[in-house]
């Protein structure tokens, strides 16, 4: 929650006025420091009197990867590194530059960093003036043992611990300006977050899980999820406020989180979306003709209508008819998101009106392969899972990871069909990748 309302970022130099006002003797010291202060008013607002954040101004961009902004304990009882790629545009002189912060999606089992789409947004969005900054997060889910299956306390163990390194990659880059490194030139009073899929599951629990008293008590068996709601994964002693959020298809355990006062949010969701619930329903898994409910969550269109009732600004977009993160193609749905979220966060750090509307990208992204032109089936499977080709997408590799995300098996190159007779019961993810780097996830079920 921001303290003073949602506005209150735009006049922090209020209290220049008073101290002004009060500790000046004369008029010409009052003069010199109104002058200083109009001067570092117009440096903060100058950045929205041109093209800055609204359209891409820089050609180029450039990516320094896998820097370390925290560790913490990961399922396996093993302290992990956490890891950031961090995009900047090539030739930009602003020193006090907006910040966006991106998770991906992957059901808290698979996802990376430098996933096909997260190096798309990341790098468009840095091209508009933004540091961007691609996080990874502690991935894998603790499970039923006779089901291989998560219940609720797994899957809420697992926003948790997103949730906790979202905040130590916030606190880190405030840890680096108020350390007066600054090396990305950033403004640690701009700070976005985006997430897609479980990304937005963390970007919503990060927003709206914010009080002591929601703060859920878990088990000190369950691993990494200790530190409360600050957590343990680094740069303890400052804060993890941000301004607003992106979130699609994403989903919070509670709406009655969300109060007047607290952050802005953009987000899209499909009607048809099979893995997380448009609105208020049951996060459940198939397996075969049994469904396994895990727990009860309230999708976009839920946590649109409590924004609303509480008289938080926020942007919403159903896609008809469409499933789980229609952007994830790359195509005209990533088009519109991209062009709609730009507006948006445009709309926050230049205390505009909030935009919601979409306008027509001059340079859009061409939708050269179609992932969802591959068929993958039987689900639920048995001992062979067959990959229908019929665009010929020249396919790379193919992964099959379980639910805690280890990699089970792996094939290289055009497979028709994969021997899976050796794989227990349970859910799985299949991974493939292109030729060009194109990434599809798809759950499955034996």
């Amino acid at each position: 929650m921001i303290p003073g309302g949602f506005f209150s970022f735009f006049y922090t130099f209020e209290p220049q006025y008073i101290f002004i006002t009060l500790t000046s003797d004369t008029n010409n010291m009052k003069y010199f420091y109104l002058l200083v202060l109009l001067f570092l008013f117009n440096d903060a607002y100058s950045q929205c009197e041109g093209d800055r954040y609204k359209t891409e101004i820089f050609s180029e961009y450039s990516v320094s990867s896998d820097i370390l902004y925290g560790s913490n304990t990961n399922i396996y009882n093993i302290e992990e590194d956490l890891l950031m790629d961090v995009y900047e545009p090539v030739g930009d002189t602003e020193s006090q530059r907006a910040l966006i912060i991106f998770a991906h999606g992957g059901s808290f089992v698979v996802g990376d960093k430098a996933d096909t789409g997260m190096v798309l947004i990341g790098s468009d969005f840095a091209k508009m003036g933004y540091v961007t900054a691609s996080i990874n997060y502690r991935l894998g889910l603790t499970t039923n043992l006779i089901l291989n299956l998560p219940d609720s306390l797994d899957a809420l163990a697992a926003i948790i611990r997103g949730v906790h390194d979202m905040k130590a990659a916030i606190r880190w880059f405030k840890k680096d300006v108020a350390e007066g490194n600054n090396q990305y030139n950033i403004d640690a009073d701009k700070i976005l977050l985006a997430g897609f899929s479980a990304g937005g599951f963390i970007v919503l629990h990060q927003a709206y899980l914010d009080e002591e008293s929601e703060w859920p008590i878990l088990d000190d068996a369950i691993l990494g999820v200790d530190g409360g709601i600050d957590g343990n994964s680094g740069n303890a002693g400052y804060d993890t406020e941000f301004i607003g959020g992106l979130n699609l298809a994403g989903a919070i355990g509670d709406t009655s989180w969300i109060k007047p006062g607290d952050e802005p949010m953009m987000s899209t969701h499909g009607t048809d979306d099979d893995v997380v619930p448009y609105g208020s329903e049951m996060l459940s898994f198939s397996l075969g003709a049994m469904v396994i409910d895990i727990a009860m969550v309230h999708g976009s269109s839920s946590v649109h209508q409590q924004l609303n009732n509480v008289g938080v600004p926020n942007c919403f977009t159903t896609w008809e008819g469409q499933g789980h993160v229609p952007e994830s193609d790359l195509g005209p749905y990533y088009d519109t998101t991209y062009v709609k979220s730009r507006n948006f966060f445009a709309s926050l750090l230049c205390d505009e009106e909030i935009n919601c509307e979409y306008e027509e990208l001059v340079n859009s992204v061409n939708d050269e392969i179609a992932l969802n032109d591959l068929g993958i089936y039987p689900n639920p499977f048995n001992d062979k899972i067959t990959i229908a080709n019929d665009k010929s997408i020249d396919i790379d590799a193919i992964e099959l990871y379980n639910i805690k995300g280890q990699l089970l098996k792996n094939w290289t190159g055009n497979h028709t069909q994969l021997n899976v007779a050796d794989i227990n019961k349970g859910m799985y993810f299949l991974r493939i990748i292109t030729s060009k780097q194109d990434v599809l996830v798809v759950k499955l079920v034996k």
